[in-house]
């Protein structure tokens, strides 16, 4: 008798070590332990009215933000500070973030933007989804208006990087197909909200030149997927347009 409870206290205990590991992908130490290893990278050049509110909100430790930042702006307090080289080059600035971060022995890294709202969870859960999907990299969810780039969270581990070839767009579509041959992209279902979306770059001129340039070169690397990514913005142009009666006649369309 005590022989037969010994063993369906055994099974139960394996069963619950299972649920453990298994329900929703991962176990509840291996989240815990994922959380204490959450890095935060935020670029900053002349817009900071934002950042403290950013620091203040992302759940990360103090210690493990990273502002890579113009030498002309002021020093945040009790994070790291990092001056950025003189070069307009976003993907540089999250390399030498990502520099950072691995040197401290880091794996989880987020990336966001100086002018997203972010809420106290939202990295936190983003981290718990990127565990349970099993995937290299997650990216804000986004509305229908603006496109995505401007919050993702990546898994070190599995070799995605910034390609600085891309100074000011598409660097991050290329870091998302690099994450699909490396274990996986997807969308969050958190929506960390942009605040000043496409607003530095339509006001200058040498910004539209470089985001031209960087067209280029993603068609150079990508030559299917920029051909793919063209008619999307294409048909995400001309829905734009459309009713709603039509919208959903072009939808059902190319579902079929």
């Amino acid at each position: 008798m005590r022989g037969q409870i010994s063993n369906n206290m055994d099974t139960l205990r394996a069963r619950e070590q299972r649920f453990q590991r298994y329900y929703r992908g991962v176990s509840i130490e291996s989240k815990v332990k994922a959380e204490n290893d959450l890095w935060l990278i935020i670029p900053v050049g002349r817009r900071t009215k934002y950042v403290d509110n950013l620091i203040k909100n992302s759940g990360v430790c103090k210690h493990q933000i990273v502002i890579v930042k113009n030498r002309l702006t002021p020093t945040f307090s009790g994070v790291v500070n990092i001056d950025q080289p003189e070069i307009l080059n976003i993907q540089l600035w999250w390399q030498i973030g990502i520099a950072y971060v691995e040197q401290e022995g880091g794996r989880f890294v987020a990336i966001v933007n100086d002018d997203v709202d972010l809420k106290s969870d939202q990295l936190t859960k983003m981290l718990h989804e990127l565990l349970e999907w099993k995937v290299a990299m997650v990216a804000s969810k986004v509305s229908k208006k603006y496109g995505w780039g401007h919050a993702f969270l990546i898994d070190l581990s599995k070799g995605v990087r910034p390609d600085t070839r891309f100074r000011w767009y598409y660097g991050d579509y290329d870091l998302k197909y690099q994450a699909k041959r490396r274990g996986g992209f997807k969308m969050s279902t958190q929506e960390i909200v942009h605040l000043e979306p496409g607003n530095n770059t339509k006001n200058y001129e040498f910004l539209n030149t470089l985001t031209e340039n960087d067209r280029r070169a993603f068609k150079y690397k990508y030559p299917i997927r920029f051909f793919l990514v063209t008619c999307f913005n294409v048909y995400i142009k001309l829905t734009s347009q459309m009713s709603e009666k039509l919208k959903r006649l072009t939808e059902s369309i190319l579902r079929y």
